[in-house]
């Protein structure tokens, strides 16, 4: 006997789903939702059984849902993890990854996902080196790859930090046995987010069509999981660049899996792909613009 795809079907099968599943299995199940309901009624299911670590997160990844996901794939989904009931409405298709060309789906599987970092207010804290010894962008290279310090700070910090024209890098490293810390991929201890760069360079013949200034970037879909985006050194009002901070929801100490989750961000994103060693350093700006995504404030030289 054929079995509705009610909303209440959906609820005991996402019960199966672990709440924090690995990548490919959490964006199967919201595809498979969101194919078979309206957004709203979708969401409402999708965040009953799973949380938003990111702001808007599952209505960011429901607008740019795979589209050959059905509602068997979810039946497909429960059952690997317990579910025996019958469902003869839709061929039980396995998941679907990702259509090329975009990269193979990021697992969190084996992530450290209790290990975020909130203060007493209640703000989220991120782990990145910074090298105080540098302001603005100065030519010489040398000067970024020693002088770093681990650090937690909370996204109004790490925007003083900038403001200040001191180098960032989003993963913290290894501290050698004199205190130091060489700023080598190979050093790479943990991250709890990412940056982006959008550099736009003019001498590589951009087409107009690419460019995103600012204000068109905040106007996208796409900047809804961004925590924080601040213009470079070399950003102007008439050819912005500028980089996106992304908060991860775990902390990530896999070297392996960060370069992927990078990879995969910069091939979403259409970001700068010479900017995916894991360690980069990015330079500060003294006159940066800086968009806090996450309380609203806005700061402009």
């Amino acid at each position: 006997m054929l079995k509705e795809p009610t909303p209440e079907y959906c609820r005991e099968l996402l019960q199966y789903i672990p709440q924090r599943p690995d990548y490919g299995t959490w964006i199967n199940c919201i595809a498979a939702v969101g194919n078979t309901y309206s957004e709203p009624v979708a969401l409402s299911l999708l965040l009953e059984r799973f949380t938003d670590l990111l702001p808007n997160e599952h209505a960011h990844k429901l607008r740019s849902r795979l589209n050959s996901v059905n509602f068997g794939t979810l039946v497909y989904l429960a059952r690997q993890t317990g579910y025996q009931g019958k469902y003869d409405g839709i061929e039980h298709a396995p998941p679907t990854p990702r259509p090329t060309p975009e990269p193979d789906p990021v697992s969190f599987a084996d992530a450290d996902t209790d290990s975020l970092l909130f203060n007493e207010a209640g703000e989220r804290v991120f782990r990145l080196a910074v090298n105080r010894m540098v302001v603005n962008k100065t030519g010489n290279n040398t000067a970024l790859t020693h002088g770093y310090t681990n650090e937690e700070l909370t996204l109004s910090q790490i925007a003083k930090v900038i403001r200040q024209g001191h180098a960032l890098c989003a993963a913290q490293m290894v501290v050698k046995d004199d205190g130091t810390i060489h700023r080598l991929s190979s050093n790479f201890l943990q991250s709890d987010s990412i940056f982006l760069d959008f550099d736009f360079s003019k001498d590589k013949k951009i087409d107009m069509d690419t460019y995103k200034s600012v204000e068109l970037f905040l106007e996208q879909d796409f900047a809804e999981p961004c925590a924080m985006i601040y213009t470079s050194f070399s950003s102007t009002p008439e050819w912005n660049k500028y980089r996106a901070m992304l908060p991860l929801p775990y902390l990530e100490k896999n070297p392996e899996r960060y370069q992927k989750i990078l990879k995969t961000f910069i091939a979403e994103y259409s970001a700068d792909a010479a900017c995916s060693d894991i360690c980069r350093a990015y330079y500060g700006n003294t006159n940066a613009s800086i968009y806090n995504l996450v309380s609203g404030e806005v700061f402009h030289a």
